[in-house]
């Protein structure tokens, strides 16, 4: 038996997706005590029948197995023996890689960011769980790769892919999909509609928006507005508005207008905090006035992240508005614990969030590629992480 057959190379050998996929099955029905490791293995006709298999299909697939020496017959014998090497028993992949927006070190300098900070929190909860089982990591940018990259992650024998942000691939995903057709196993980070093919972990921003309605509902607010950067086109905003138009039903409120406010590209602000302020609230002042005084004045405002609470309050504050008193504010993925500027700044928070918990969201990432690797080969898997509801009237 040849103890040094990798994973990568069995599945280099197997050849077509196709065939990789039922060589995966085998493997994982061989981990999974299904099959044996050692000694005389079922005939085609029992195994073809246990995967569902035609038996022309199964021997082009078993040709890895034997091409390997996996699998033989003894001379003079027509039963099929295996052994199947220890470096093939365990179901932890060797080599991810790891696409996502930002290399971490560019996560890291701009942190200030809420972005930012959701960016690095989660990809640090990805990499933490891997570097647990003692497998090597490639991060890679998604915006210097292309479909032809396939072909190299091919050939270094990458096991499988997650990819962090995925919503920001709408534009070219072609490597994502490519990698996806040669049998790659993908998990992605998100729910957009034209993603729903892959293994997915996303929030459940529904049940989100739903607890953040309750509680302004009971400090007395009857008037709530959802303030968001850029359109509805993208999943969690549809899910948030589903959310928040259910709450509202069943508290018998009325949902107002969306109000859009376009900041154009976040890249396009300024550096500095102040004239970053100043400049959100040339912005908002024409959009927002008539919500904040007058007949049409709202009670709480729901906005998309916390970050963007803080240039609200103070147009609410020069317009004479008493935030906690008279008017409430709503953020979201609850930013505090990674901004050391807002510790000591009550000012900059909303009075309530939702954290996302991006380390389960990483988690699950992890161990739905970990389920296919051992092979697993059922439906889409999906996995939502549920809110946990933070209140800063205390901070």
């Amino acid at each position: 038996m040849n103890e040094s057959i990798t994973y990568d190379r069995l599945m280099r050998t197997a050849g077509t997706p196709g065939r990789r996929e039922v060589v995966r099955r085998i493997l994982g029905m061989i981990r999974n005590g299904q099959l044996p490791s050692q000694g005389t293995f079922p005939s085609e006709r029992k195994l073809s029948d246990m995967l569902n298999l035609s038996r022309p299909s199964l021997r082009l697939a078993l040709k890895a197995l034997i091409e390997l020496e996996i699998l033989y017959k003894l001379p003079g014998s027509n039963r099929w023996y295996i052994e199947v090497p220890p470096s093939l028993l365990n179901p932890k992949p060797s080599t991810i890689a790891l696409i996502t927006s930002t290399h971490e070190q560019h996560l890291h300098m701009s942190r200030e960011e809420i972005g930012g900070r959701y960016h690095l929190s989660l990809h640090q909860a990805v990499t933490g769980y891997l570097q647990n089982g003692s497998r090597h990591i490639l991060t890679l940018l998604y915006r210097e790769l292309d479909s032809v990259s396939a072909d190299w992650l091919d050939q270094i024998g990458v096991n499988g892919l997650i990819v962090l942000n995925f919503n920001e691939l709408k534009d070219d995903h072609s490597l994502i999909l490519e990698c996806h057709n040669r049998g790659i196993p993908v998990v992605v980070e998100g729910n957009d509609g034209w993603c729903r093919s892959f293994d997915r972990v996303y929030h459940d921003h529904e049940a989100g928006a739903k607890m953040l309605v309750h509680w302004l509902y009971e400090r007395g607010c009857r008037k709530i507005m959802r303030v968001c950067w850029g359109s509805d086109e993208v999943y969690w905003r549809q899910m948030r508005h589903a959310g928040y138009l259910r709450a509202l039903k069943e508290l018998g409120l009325a949902p107002l207008p969306v109000v859009r406010i376009d900041m154009g590209r976040p890249e396009d602000l300024e550096a500095d905090p102040s004239k970053r302020v100043q400049k959100l609230a040339e912005v908002l002042e024409p959009v927002l006035s008539e919500y904040l005084r007058g007949e049409n004045a709202v009670d709480a405002i729901m906005a998309d992240t916390d970050s963007h609470i803080y240039p609200i309050q103070c147009l609410a504050r020069k317009l004479g508005r008493c935030p906690g008193e008279d008017i409430w504010f709503a953020g979201y993925d609850a930013f505090a614990p990674w901004a050391p500027e807002a510790q000591n700044r009550k000012d900059l928070l909303p009075h309530v969030s939702i954290d996302k918990q991006n380390e389960l969201i990483g988690i699950g990432l992890c161990q739905l590629l970990e389920k296919r690797l051992s092979g697993f080969s059922g439906e889409t898997q999906v996995m939502t992480t549920a809110p946990r509801l933070v209140s800063y009237l205390d901070v």
